[in-house]
């Protein structure tokens, strides 16, 4: 069994992965190890650095050098720009990851803040790492953001539907998660009741009230297959589109936020 920590690797590996794959202004990519444990990230974001004559200029990219140590997560990421930088959170490079860094977040988060931070989109004046970026700062706050694009690529992917004849509802956009009954579709259909705590297909004794669902282990009042409406009327197919896991859900679900049981990733149902 991994440990907690390759765990966490694998996760926030799974997750640049996913993010950033296809967002122009974020490019991620793994150094070291297996799981991956150092990352190099291309920022192609407006910011600012000094040239040699210290004359104040834009940049539009940054590269950042991440490091997870053997004590990832509990102890944060070291992070240090290559590229050169003019922020009040900066110092030559480096940056205290403490101050932006929290252990229940994924890696993810913390690479869209930093790119927030670049674009002074997000800065702290109060306790700078460089006091005259500080200082600049704050007497010419009317001029910042620099780069005022959204940093962080859209989250929610639209999942395709199985062809369908009905008429196709519209998709709601917003981000809710759920209290929601679905799950993957299994390739035995001969059984003739259903679990009403997981939604399984159990065999059942045709003259019993109750059966044991073998998936959630459970002793559960039985739902006749032949009692409920035409399966078509009441479900509907989808395809997750990060795993290809199939899925069968209810048609009152089209257009919520769900958690894909195989993946786990948040997809909307379209």
């Amino acid at each position: 069994m991994n440990s907690p920590r390759v765990r966490r690797l694998l996760g926030d590996y799974g997750r640049l992965t996913a993010r950033f794959s296809e967002w122009p202004l974020i490019q991620v990519e793994a150094t070291q190890g297996q799981p991956p444990d150092a990352y190099r990230v291309t920022y192609h974001l407006r910011g600012l650095y000094t040239d040699e004559a210290g004359v104040i200029r834009e940049r539009a990219e940054h590269v950042l050098e991440v490091g997870l140590s053997l004590e990832y997560p509990r102890r944060a990421p070291s992070l240090r720009l290559l590229t050169p930088i003019f922020h009040p959170n900066f110092n030559r490079g480096d940056v205290c990851a403490q101050d932006i860094y929290a252990a229940s977040e994924g890696l993810d988060d913390l690479v869209i803040r930093v790119g927030r931070m670049i674009a002074y989109q997000q800065y702290n004046i109060k306790s700078p790492l460089n006091g005259i970026a500080a200082k600049w700062a704050e007497q010419n706050s009317a001029k910042l953001p620099v780069d005022s694009r959204e940093v962080s690529p859209p989250t929610i992917h639209e999942v395709p539907r199985a062809p369908s004849t009905r008429k196709q509802p519209a998709v709601v956009d917003e981000r809710k998660v759920s209290s929601v009954r679905y799950q993957a579709l299994e390739q035995d259909r001969d059984s003739n009741a259903r679990c009403s705590f997981c939604g399984n297909s159990i065999q059942a004794d045709g003259h019993s009230n109750v059966a044991w669902c073998p998936y959630c282990n459970k002793t559960v009042p039985l739902e006749r297959d032949g009692n409920q409406k035409d399966e078509d009327d009441e479900t509907t197919k989808v395809i997750c589109p990060h795993c290809e896991q199939h899925l069968e859900v209810d048609t009152n679900m089209i257009g919520e936020v769900v958690e894909c049981p195989s993946c786990t990733k948040l997809i909307v149902l379209k």
